[in-house]
């Protein structure tokens, strides 16, 4: 993880980042900054910003962020998420146990199994 680090800086970020809108954008780099006093200083001020952020993406486009948008949303950050962590996992073994956990077997979450 730390070579991952090392080799990435802000403007993998940045380029990562480009099609998000210009606020979420800024939060990400406030999240990542070097220097704790310019990150936020909790998670709910955190997720006051990004409230705001959609605010301004629901008067920006003229359309609401509703259930089924979440819900898309969810899927689609779940999916990614998944492909992340297969190409993490072939950069260094150590990080996950090899094969799927019994809970991603079953489909049920770890307190279901």
């Amino acid at each position: 993880m730390l070579m991952l680090l090392e080799d990435h800086g802000p403007q993998d970020v940045e380029r990562a980042a480009a099609s998000l809108p210009p606020e979420v954008r800024a939060l990400l780099q406030g999240m990542l900054h070097k220097e704790a006093t310019k990150r936020f200083g909790s998670a709910g001020a955190l997720c006051e910003a990004l409230r705001e952020c959609l605010v301004q993406e629901v008067r920006r486009t003229g359309r609401p962020f509703g259930r089924a948008d979440m819900a898309a949303e969810l899927t689609r950050l779940i999916s990614d998420a998944s492909a992340v962590r297969d190409e993490v996992e072939l950069l260094d073994e150590s990080l996950f146990p090899s094969g799927l956990e019994s809970h991603e077997l079953s489909g049920r979450g770890p307190k279901d199994a």
